[in-house]
């Protein structure tokens, strides 16, 4: 729906085209994605047979006649929030540390399992180098999982898992019969 008048900030009621489907306690989205005054508020309730939305608290900014009204469902919501604050930071920290490691793990294999296994685990080497890059990119994925899990979207993660495992299952023996140990590696 738009809005049919102008608002200052403060408002605490929208008049709107049309209110169908808009109740107490549901969040609004006011504007659109991205740009400078958009803002998400919460409905205080919704005035039978009109076009006000109450809400709970005033609007932050200025809306002009015309500008689009949303209505958001909570997941929406808190997905992009933990996308925009939360999940920003940690998937930064997860990734910086992943990829230094990474790099390390790629780039000194063998010194690694030298100091760490010892000379008869040499033969893993070619390997390590292919899970170092498969750990990182898990590492980065199993962050937004994280996510998901958090605003109730297993199915996203169940999906994604399941995709995975098809993949590994479908191309680990003719990976691993063209190149050995190392295709077990490229399967994963």
């Amino acid at each position: 729906t738009y809005l049919v008048s102008d608002i200052s900030s403060g408002t605490l009621s929208l008049k709107v085209q049309n209110t169908t489907g808009f109740a107490t306690s549901q969040i609004l989205l006011i504007g659109e994605i991205g740009k400078e005054n958009a803002e998400i508020i919460f409905t205080s309730s919704v005035v039978p047979s009109s076009t006000h939305i109450n809400l709970r608290s005033g609007t932050a900014f200025d809306h002009t006649q015309d500008t689009k009204v949303y209505l958001l469902d909570w997941d929406s919501a808190e997905l992009s929030r933990a996308l925009t604050v939360g999940g920003t930071k940690s998937t930064l920290t997860i990734s910086a540390a992943a990829i230094g490691m990474g790099v390390i793990l790629f780039l000194f294999p063998r010194e690694i399992v030298l100091i760490v296994l010892g000379d008869k685990w040499l033969s893993v080497v070619p390997v390590l180098r292919v899970l170092a890059v498969y750990g990182v990119l898990r590492a980065i994925s199993g962050s937004a999982s994280a996510l998901f899990l958090g605003v109730g979207k297993q199915k996203y993660v169940t999906n994604m898992t399941l995709l995975r495992f098809a993949a590994l299952a479908i191309t680990v023996y003719p990976l691993v019969q063209i190149f050995g140990i190392v295709g077990a590696g490229y399967s994963a």
